[in-house]
């Protein structure tokens, strides 16, 4: 009877020794799959956002959480990164970020560079640019960047001709040399061109609002740009969040040829995407 009993103890013993190792193993097994949240804030604005909605989707799947966060002001959306309040920002071009960055002394980096909007000029009066007639009105993006980006397109275009300048986002209408057709180049704030499409006689816009007009690059576009790196969409960080082994995961998805894929698939009439 003594034996009996002395073997049920320690068989009891064997069991709970071997009930509480299994549960330190699921609890561990539970420590090794926490989800880590990395933030990123931008405009609402196709393709970027198509593309952060489709990240945050296939990186459940590496246990990231990838919280997106809208804001409709470009200069706050690089200010809250630079104050750390996000991880991450993408909605805007190297040339766009650099003529912020450098100027206000921001925390900023590219971390990821992925396509360029086409960019071009559309006419809801003409059907070529040789019929733009003389005192014409030209609407283009008001933001240093994108002015100087259009009026590149327009010199490209024989339209105006130039000043010798530093670099391809630094300069302005003053540096017009020539103009003549005597073109009258408003500047407009870029969510507004859509609607200066329908007044002006040549409209100066990138892919993502050509679309809110309704046109299509490749079908509607008299004149276009050529694909180069400082019009390339990138994905923003500041020091502390670059470092982030979270942060190297989004950045590896932004550079993967799943994101790659999914903007040819989807948006190979608005961007130029060179792998």
């Amino acid at each position: 009877m003594k034996k009996t009993y002395a073997t049920l103890v320690t068989t009891f013993a064997v069991s709970t020794v071997l009930g509480l190792t299994a549960c330190s193993k699921n609890s561990n097994e539970t420590q090794t799959t926490t989800t880590d949240v990395v933030t990123i804030v931008a405009t609402d604005t196709k393709p970027y956002s198509s593309l952060m909605e489709q990240a945050k989707k296939d990186l459940q799947a590496q246990n990231i959480d990838l919280q997106i966060t809208y804001m409709s002001d470009p200069l706050s959306i690089n200010r809250v990164v630079a104050e750390k309040q996000y991880d991450l920002n993408y909605y805007q071009h190297e040339a766009y970020l650099d003529s912020v960055r450098f100027k206000n002394k921001w925390d900023l980096e590219p971390i990821s560079y992925t396509f360029n909007t086409i960019f071009a000029g559309y006419s809801s009066k003409y059907k070529s640019i040789d019929e733009l007639p003389t005192g014409a009105v030209v609407s283009v993006p008001g933001d240093p960047a994108n002015n100087a980006r259009a009026l590149e397109l327009l010199a490209d275009a024989k339209l105006i001709s130039l000043k010798p300048h530093a670099g391809d986002y630094q300069v302005s209408q003053r540096d017009i040399s020539s103009n003549p057709k005597q073109l009258k180049i408003v500047e407009v704030e870029q969510p507004m061109l859509p609607t200066a499409y329908k007044d002006s006689d040549l409209t100066v816009i990138t892919g993502v609002y050509a679309d809110r007009a309704g046109l299509v690059p490749n079908r509607d576009a008299l004149i276009k740009d050529k694909a180069a790196k400082q019009w390339t969409a990138v994905l923003v960080a500041n020091s502390e969040s670059a470092k982030k082994p979270s942060v190297a995961k989004v950045k590896a998805y932004f550079d993967s040829q799943t994101a790659y894929d999914f903007i040819q698939n989807n948006y190979s009439q608005f961007v130029i995407w060179d792998k």
